[in-house]
C-alpha cells in the first residue's frame, strides 16, 4: 500500500506542498532519515532539464517506519496521514508496515483454507434429533412488548418468563408513564398467523440482576375468563425450558456454534432463528483494533467467565433475552449485548452492527436465583 502511494504521491498538489514543508523544516531541523522513506522520490529530470516526473527512477526498496520517533516528526507524520487518507484509506505513517504485512500473512492461511475447501471452517451442521429438540422448544421464545418498545424472552417456568434486565428495566420505565396492563404483553408465536398473548405486570419481579443481565416474572391470562397459563401451556405443547439449562457443553467454544431463537427489530414481529458461531473475544477485539484502529468510546468487551461470545447476522435490537440452544438441542446462554465501539465513525456499517454478541450463562443465573427465590418457586422453575 506505501509503496503504491509513494509512486503515484506526486499528483496531488497538498501532499507535495507537504513533502516541501519536511524537507525544508527550518530553522529547527530535524532528523530527515526517520521519515525520508515515507516520501515521494524526488523528480528526476531528463536530459533537457524539463524536470519531468516521468522520465525513469530507481526502484525504491520499500521500508517501515523506525521504532522510535522524535515527537516532532511524529506530529507531522499524523498530520501527512490524516491528509494521505482521504484519498488513500489504507496509508498510515505512523504504522510499522512490516508488522501490518505480518498480519495479513498470519489471516492468509486460514482464509486460503476456507477458500481451497469451499467451506466454513465452522461446522454449522446439526444432528436430526438436537435440531427436532431445537424445534420443539422453539414455541417456548416470546416477544416482551412494552409502550416503547419490546425485547425477547422465553418461558423458564410453567408461568414464568425470563428476559434481559434491561429490557425489563425499560419496562418498568414505560409503567411510570402508561400504566393500562394490556400494554405490557407477552407474546408467544405459535405459527405465522397464530400467538397467544398474556400480561405481565412491570413492578413486580420473582429475581433479577443487572450484573448477570436477567429478570424472572410472572405472566397471566389476558382475560379473567382465560384458563391459568400452565394449562394453556401444557394444551399447547409450549415447555418451561428451566429444567433443560445446561453448562458450557464441551464442543460450545471456538470453532462451534448456538442456534438463537428470538424476536429481532425489524422482522414485523415474527419470529427468527440464526446460526451463530462462537468466538473469543480477545480475537475479535484484536483483530478490530489491527483494521479499524482505537475504539471511538469506552464500551469495549471484555472475555467473562459468565459469557460466551459469537457473531449474530439478524439478533440486534429487540432480541435481547432470547435463548441459545447448543447443537443437542439444551439452553445454555441468554442474550444479552452487542458491542459497538465504533459509534462515532462516519461509515454506518459501523454504527449499526456490533463487532460481537454476548450471552450470559444460564447456570450462573440459576445459581444465583437459588440465593433469591423461595425453595418451592426455584424448584418449580428450574427443578430439583
Amino acid at each position: 500500500m506505501l509503496t503504491k502511494w509513494r509512486t503515484n504521491a506526486w499528483e496531488d498538489a497538498t501532499v507535495a506542498n507537504l513533502v516541501h514543508k519536511l524537507r525544508t523544516c527550518e530553522p529547527d531541523p530535524i532528523d530527515k532519515e526517520a521519515f525520508e522513506h515515507l516520501l515521494p522520490p524526488k523528480e528526476q529530470t531528463d536530459g533537457s532539464g524539463s524536470g519531468s516526473a516521468e522520465a525513469a527512477t530507481p526502484p525504491v526498496q520499500e521500508q517501515t517506519a523506525p521504532t522510535s520517533l522524535d515527537p516532532r516528526v511524529l506530529q507531522l507524520l499524523q498530520q501527512a496521514t490524516a491528509i494521505v487518507q482521504k484519498t488513500n484509506p489504507g496509508v498510515d505513517f505512523t504504522k510499522n508496515e512490516e508488522e501490518m504485512l505480518q498480519k495479513i500473512k498470519e489471516w492468509k492461511a486460514p482464509l486460503k483454507k476456507r477458500v481451497e475447501n469451499f467451506s466454513s471452517a465452522i461446522n454449522y451442521s446439526i444432528d436430526y434429533e438436537g435440531f427436532s429438540a431445537i424445534n420443539d422448544s422453539m414455541k417456548s421464545v416470546c416477544l416482551v412488548e412494552y409502550p416503547d418498545g419490546h425485547g425477547s424472552g422465553f418461558l423458564i417456568g410453567p408461568k414464568y418468563v425470563i428476559t434481559a434486565n434491561h429490557v425489563w428495566e425499560a419496562a418498568y420505565t414505560s409503567f411510570s408513564q402508561v400504566t393500562d396492563p394490556q400494554k405490557f404483553l407477552v407474546h408467544f408465536h405459535i405459527s405465522g398467523t397464530r400467538r397467544l398473548t398474556f400480561i405481565f405486570k412491570p413492578d413486580i419481579f420473582l429475581a433479577r440482576d443487572g450484573n448477570l443481565d436477567y429478570a424472572i416474572f410472572e405472566i397471566h391470562p389476558a382475560s379473567p375468563t382465560l384458563p391459568a397459563v400452565s394449562e394453556t401451556m401444557q394444551s399447547e405443547g409450549i415447555c418451561p425450558l428451566g429444567t433443560r439449562i445446561v453448562a458450557n457443553e464441551a464442543g460450545v467454544g471456538n470453532e462451534d456454534i448456538v442456534v438463537i431463537v428470538g424476536h429481532p427489530a425489524g422482522q414485523g414481529g415474527r419470529k427468527r432463528v440464526d446460526f451463530c458461531s462462537m468466538v473469543a473475544v480477545d480475537a475479535v477485539t484484536s483483530r478490530a483494533l489491527a483494521v479499524l484502529g482505537p475504539p471511538d468510546n469506552l464500551q469495549w468487551p471484555e472475555q467473562r467467565p459468565d459469557r460466551g461470545s459469537y457473531h449474530t447476522s439478524v439478533m440486534f435490537e429487540g432480541s435481547s433475552g432470547s435463548p441459545c440452544f447448543t447443537k443437542h438441542g439444551n439452553v445454555v446462554f441468554m442474550h444479552i449485548c452487542g458491542f459497538r465501539p465504533y459509534n462515532d465513525r462516519e461509515q454506518m456499517a459501523l454504527r449499526e452492527h456490533s463487532i460481537v454478541e454476548m450471552g450470559v450463562l444460564l447456570l450462573g443465573v440459576k445459581t444465583h436465583a437459588q440465593d433469591i427465590l423461595p425453595s418451592e418457586v426455584f424448584t418449580e422453575i428450574f427443578g430439583s
